[in-house]
């Protein structure tokens, strides 16, 4: 449990408390005709409330309720309940007999101020118990949050990894390629994946990088990919962003530009084409106002078969899940002989 959080239950606890004790003092004023006499018996009371319930829950009920030991949890719990209700018998006693109520001696020691001390007790103690189950259960709810939170994270930067070696598994063989028919564009390629090996290096291990260096990212793929083709290829990329600085997870936008170059381009052919529009923009739904980042790709439809057999959107999909629930976009259609892809998420 954080600082934080200690401190904030710790707070409860003094609030509660203080409501407590002046209600045991609005009543001991008008039970007792001197407001000494109320102000002792109530702080008594008190007394022996916290020492009651802070024993269960501190001790008792903490040191063997939890880890199973009930037949000492129970002998505990007794002489935690015998020894409170002796010592606030006699000492109730001591304080109202000798200095209060001299002619009240019998007011203590008689079965039903026994039986009122040692019901009163009891529930003291039995809340004690409920206290710890209570905090075990929210220490226990923390660590299975925690547990989820880490496994999230596991799975996320698992997603997020399968995307280099996919990335850098095809780069290379377009770098193999080239150097093998001795292309000129060889020392340029090289060039570019360092730029982008570094972005995975320094960016993509990071939770959020800014929009400025995911685009720039993909504009150094869109490089790459372009250097490789035979044929003139035709990427529109349009970019309608107010602020580049705004975060985003790394790599999350690759997927879909990755698909273009990998089932919506055909190498025979001497000219393909693809738009790619980036947008991010102000919107309001269901009366609350969000900053949306929409990425639409267009591209001609050659052999698209993305969610049967690509891994790329699979992956995407799962990885928007884990990261914004079920509070995202993820839509392919075909549409007029073009392959249509839109993402819009809330940044």
């Amino acid at each position: 449990m954080s600082e934080y959080k200690k401190s904030y239950l710790t707070l409860i606890q003094v609030v509660a408390w203080t409501i407590v004790y002046l209600l045991l003092l609005f009543y001991g004023m008008h039970k007792w005709e001197q407001w000494e006499a109320g102000f002792t018996a109530t702080t008594v009371y008190s007394i022996f409330y916290l020492i009651a319930i802070y024993a269960q829950a501190n001790w008792a009920a903490k040191s063997f309720l939890k880890k199973g030991f009930y037949t000492k949890f129970i002998a505990y719990s007794l002489l935690i309940l015998v020894l409170t209700v002796v010592l606030r018998m006699y000492i109730g006693h001591v304080l109202f007999f000798l200095h209060f109520a001299r002619n009240q001696f019998f007011s203590f020691y008689n079965l039903s101020n026994f039986s009122f001390v040692l019901v009163s007790q009891f529930l003291a103690s039995a809340f004690g118990v409920l206290l710890r189950i209570c905090l075990n259960y929210i220490v226990l709810l923390q660590n299975q949050e925690k547990l989820k939170v880490q496994q999230l994270q596991s799975e996320l930067n698992l997603l997020k990894s399968q995307v280099q070696p996919h990335f850098l598994f095809n780069t290379l063989n377009n770098i193999y390629y080239l150097a093998h028919t001795k292309s000129e564009k060889t020392k340029d390629m090289i060039a570019k994946l360092s730029e982008m090996m570094r972005y995975f290096l320094e960016e993509a291990p990071k939770e959020k990088v800014s929009l400025s260096a995911e685009i720039q990212f993909i504009k150094d793929y869109i490089c790459l990919e372009k250097i490789r083709m035979p044929y003139l290829v035709q990427i529109d990329f349009c970019i309608h962003v107010p602020h580049e600085s705004v975060l985003v997870p790394p790599m999350l936008l690759m997927p879909l530009v990755e698909n273009v170059f990998k089932h919506g381009i055909d190498k025979a052919k001497n000219h393909n084409e693809a738009k790619l529009h980036l947008t991010v923009k102000q919107q309001t739904t269901i009366g609350k106002e969000q900053t949306v980042l929409r990425f639409e790709v267009v591209n001609d439809l050659q052999n698209m078969k993305y969610e049967k057999k690509g891994t790329g959107l699979a992956n995407l999909r799962k990885r928007l899940e884990l990261l914004y629930g079920e509070n995202y976009l993820l839509e392919t259609k075909e549409k007029e002989g073009k392959f249509i892809a839109i993402l819009e998420i809330s940044i």
